[in-house]
């Protein structure tokens, strides 16, 4: 089994979230495990930072006050449309799970999730990036397993 590779500098993830707290403890941990981190505390604050910093992944919460994580998700989508999104949320919706999944959520978190859980679940994103990006130059694919629009999923329930 291969060991995760480490985060670096490069590898820039935005935490979308209402709750300061969340955000901030989230964004002490994720810079601490070694990820670039920008904040966004509701849905179009995240588009923007989305479209000007080019994320590698977004860290969605979908209970935002301004737009909901569906409706960021779809517009993202839209815009860049192989950006990487984690969606995570409080509640157990398995509808809304599946609708995130189906818009091209990679994975789907569902809170609370400790801090050690969400870092592994963004270092195991990082690096099934990393791999499909080594498949996809030797072998000209969008990469075995892969999800709707060449995404693969990570599964991080």
């Amino acid at each position: 089994m291969r060991a995760l590779p480490e985060a670096t500098p490069e590898t820039r993830v935005l935490v979308v979230d209402d709750d300061p707290g969340v955000r901030r403890f989230t964004t002490r941990a994720l810079v601490a495990a070694g990820f670039a981190v920008t904040e966004a505390a509701g849905g179009h604050e995240a588009i923007m930072l989305a479209l000007t910093d080019s994320p590698d992944l977004v860290l969605l919460d979908l209970g935002l006050p301004d737009l909901d994580g569906e409706q960021v998700l779809r517009r993202l989508q839209h815009v860049r449309p192989r950006q990487r999104v984690l969606v995570w949320s409080a509640t157990a919706d398995r509808d809304a799970e599946h609708r995130c999944r189906s818009l091209g959520a990679r994975g789907y978190l569902h809170k609370p999730v400790s801090l050690a859980e969400l870092v592994s679940c963004v270092r195991r994103d990082a690096a099934q990036d990393t791999l499909a990006t080594l498949d996809d130059r030797r072998c000209g694919s969008t990469g075995v397993g892969a999800g709707s629009a060449g995404r693969s999923t990570t599964t991080c329930s």
